[in-house]
């Protein structure tokens, strides 16, 4: 691939750190001449590089310390100046050879660019995925160099060792499209090979659809089987649409039964409490059996604030895991309904929805999406739109 104009791009790569480090190289060995002075009343450095080190057209550099112009300060920066100089170089500086940036180089730094709009979760997700699956057979290669047969090769290789469906290995994409696109602003590469990927061979079928919620009839063999904390607590999941972890963080305080609403705030995630995961408050209105069960229950239910505490501890559980081995498996063992992940109650919730004919955007609300699109595709995923199409087509002509 040609390279685009030998312009400085904000990185230093591996080969001037391996270098350094390798040959350990002080700041007397790159930093030729340093000095501090006042300008503007801010102290500021102006420092030249020995020609091995120097960028095209550059060998001078000048930066702001942002401290204020007094005789302390200019006698800590003077005394530091040549540390300071290289501290600049090695993280600020921009290397001149675009050839010879490797996608390690700046990986961690594209898929840190928009973390603040991500939960810490998804953040921490995306990461730890790099270190697992990317970064190994790529850290090292010149992102020039990397071409659409290596990302073929790679998925192939992935999808060999770890199969997988289609939806799950396009969030290792995700990842690589946050480098190639980093890569392509920063004028490195002139084109993102990551969207020429073969994604039409290679993935496992994905899961039937069908098996991703529970019946109606089955969620009243639950329900009609239950009693207190087990009832109330299935209850709340398979009538609201919440998640697991933000119904094990509501609170009494929560729920209005004067007005049939309930405010979804808070949840559990890692033996913490937290945020939702879209970051929002979200009320709903409850339905009439769900709010008389939730009444009930508050009657015989533990004297605490949180709804569903441990009733020995009166501590929170933080996860489902327990709940699941000794009341969910249980049942549905001796009910013979087939075992599906509780967390399945949520798309059970969609589905009755989807059944009664409820307009998308209340199912949106219930859900608790910022976006309606997020719906469509929560709807796409489990099979659900799909599904009422195919109903409402079967029935066209039928009065």
């Amino acid at each position: 691939m040609k390279s685009v104009n030998k312009q400085p791009v904000l990185v230093v790569t591996s080969r001037t750190k391996k270098t350094i480090a390798s040959n350990s190289i002080s700041y007397n060995d790159i930093i030729k001449t340093a000095r501090a002075y006042s300008e503007g009343g801010k102290i500021k450095i102006d420092y030249r590089l020995f020609e091995k080190y120097r960028l095209i057209n550059q060998d001078r550099h000048r930066l702001s310390t942002g401290l204020p112009d007094t005789p302390r300060n200019l006698q800590r920066i003077k005394r530091d100046v040549y540390l300071m100089a290289l501290n600049h170089y090695l993280e600020h500086i921009k290397q001149s050879d675009v050839d010879e940036i490797t996608l390690g180089d700046i990986a961690l730094e594209a898929i840190r660019e928009n973390k603040e709009a991500r939960t810490e979760d998804t953040q921490n997700s995306y990461e730890k995925d790099y270190f697992n699956k990317i970064e190994n057979i790529f850290a090292d290669m010149p992102l020039v160099d990397i071409k659409v047969k290596h990302l073929n090769t790679w998925k192939k290789n992935l999808l060999e060792d770890n199969p997988m469906t289609k939806s799950r290995f396009v969030k290792y994409k995700r990842i690589l499209n946050f480098i190639f696109d980093y890569a392509m602003r920063e004028e490195i590469i002139e084109k993102n090979p990551v969207s020429l990927i073969n994604m039409k061979i290679g993935f496992k079928p994905p899961k039937d659809q069908s098996k991703m919620y529970f019946t109606k009839d089955e969620v009243k063999l639950m329900l009609d089987n239950t009693s207190g904390f087990d009832h109330a607590y299935l209850t709340t999941l398979f009538f609201s649409g919440m998640r697991i972890g933000e119904v094990l963080a509501l609170k009494w305080t929560d729920i209005n039964f004067e007005k049939s609403t309930l405010l979804i705030q808070r949840s559990t995630r890692k033996r913490k409490f937290k945020l939702t995961k879209t970051k929002i408050k979200n009320e709903i209105i409850m339905a009439k059996p769900f709010k008389d069960v939730l009444e009930q229950y508050k009657s015989i239910a533990p004297q605490c604030d949180l709804v569903f505490p441990n009733a020995k501890t009166l501590c929170p559980y933080y996860e489902s895991t327990s709940l699941v081995k000794r009341v969910f498996k249980p049942l549905l063992k001796k009910l013979d309904i087939p075992y599906r992940p509780l967390r399945y109650s949520r798309s059970t919730f969609a589905s009755l929805m989807v059944d009664a004919q409820i307009p998308i955007t209340t199912v949106q609300k219930f859900l608790g999406h910022s976006s309606l699109n997020t719906t469509l595709k929560f709807y796409t995923k489990n099979g659900l739109l799909k599904m009422e199409a195919d109903e409402r087509i079967d029935n066209l002509y039928v009065s």
